[in-house]
């Protein structure tokens, strides 16, 4: 998995006046001997199962690099502290959690949320306090459109891999050719963006779009299956994270409805998935950026096989491409503080570094 550049030129942001007891945001951290790492993810609210994604993830990257004894340094190990913000599936508050961690925690420098809504929320925090900001799973373009100087991410845009990998497969490899799609995107950031991208291709490509629509998250879909079943599409795709696109496919079982493929993104390769619908997962397709078959080196887990088996052992079950690339974020990180030779804590001056860093460091992982 190669670790990308994507920041830009600087957000102008409006100062506000904060009333902060105890700790200033220019003082530096207190000594101590280990990386404290802020994270901002969705433990609650209705994107607590995404949430819940890249937690798993991280938390297996600093399990094992604990076990090793920590970053390595000239000779000495460091070890990692992950601190925790519950954005609670809100980017204001998500915003606020990362405030918090920055200020009070006086983290080095923060991994990013599930959602690309919380880490448009987030990520001009991260300008504001000049403090790298690293996504493992956030995939809307938006973000880098913003051109956040502070912000990275791992995965390509949902335009990019939704688009040219699983449709593109789907509309000109599968025969017969597909002549039609009914699209549904839910309303947010990442996923509508899915969706857009989607209609747009599908007429690049003479594929009659028979329907669009773009939907709130957690709505009951039966409404929107029957009018799909009305259509009577080829190819109904759903731009969505994983708990939708579960409900579309309950719906569709119930109402019988059975175009040639469904092409959901966010979640097919997750083991909730095919284990909720068994036998009903068939003909449904998706996108996957990385999955546990693959052969890669690691300079971590030894290899593809060795991240996974130590996943399996930690929650008995096979980790899906986001809890693959929020583990891969931190070996990106290991591998840039080993290029600085930055020990705990950083300075302002050392998470500058770490920017400039990140911005030209290629990693392979997992």
């Amino acid at each position: 998995m190669k670790f990308a550049k994507t920041s830009a030129a600087l957000l102008c942001l409006l100062l506000l006046t904060s009333l902060l007891i105890g700790c200033q945001p220019g003082e530096e951290a207190a000594e101590r001997d280990y990386y404290k790492i802020g994270v901002v993810t969705e433990l609650t609210g209705e994107l607590t199962y995404g949430g819940h994604v890249t937690k798993r993830g991280q938390d297996a990257w600093a399990t094992k690099i604990n076990e090793e004894g920590g970053i390595e340094i000239n000779g000495q190990k460091y070890k990692v502290e992950l601190v925790y913000g519950d954005a609670q599936s809100d980017p204001s508050v998500g915003a606020d959690a990362a405030e918090r961690l920055i200020i009070e925690e006086k983290v080095d420098f923060l991994f990013g949320p599930y959602s690309s809504s919380v880490t448009l929320g987030v990520a001009p925090i991260a300008d504001k306090y000049k403090i790298p900001l690293i996504s493992g799973s956030a995939e809307s373009p938006l973000i880098w459109q913003q051109q956040f100087e502070y912000t990275f991410g791992i995965l390509p845009p949902v335009n990019l891999f939704l688009i040219k990998g699983g449709l593109n497969t789907l509309l000109t490899e599968v025969e017969p050719t597909p002549t039609s799609i009914f699209i549904v995107g839910t309303d947010d950031a990442f996923s509508k963006a899915g969706a857009e991208s989607a209609k747009d291709f599908a007429k690049e490509k003479g594929i009659e779009v028979v329907g669009y629509e773009i939907v709130p998250k957690g709505i009951d879909y039966m409404p929107i299956v029957m009018k799909a079943k009305t259509a009577n599409p080829d190819v109904y795709l759903v731009s969505a994270h994983i708990i939708d696109h579960l409900e579309n496919a309950k719906a569709a079982k119930e109402a019988n409805f059975n175009p040639n493929a469904f092409l959901f993104h966010y979640g097919v390769t997750a083991t909730d998935f095919y284990v909720e619908l068994g036998e009903d997962s068939e003909n449904m397709f998706g996108s996957a950026v990385w999955a546990p078959e693959l052969d890669f080196p690691c300079p971590l887990f030894g290899s593809t096989a060795g991240y996974v088996e130590h996943f399996q052992k930690l929650y008995n079950s096979t980790p899906d491409y986001t809890e693959c690339s929020t583990a891969a974020i931190g070996i990106v990180c290991t591998a840039a503080l080993q290029q600085m030779g930055a020990t705990p804590p950083l300075t302002a001056e050392q998470k500058e570094q770490l920017k400039e860093v990140l911005e030209e460091i290629e990693v392979t992982s997992c």
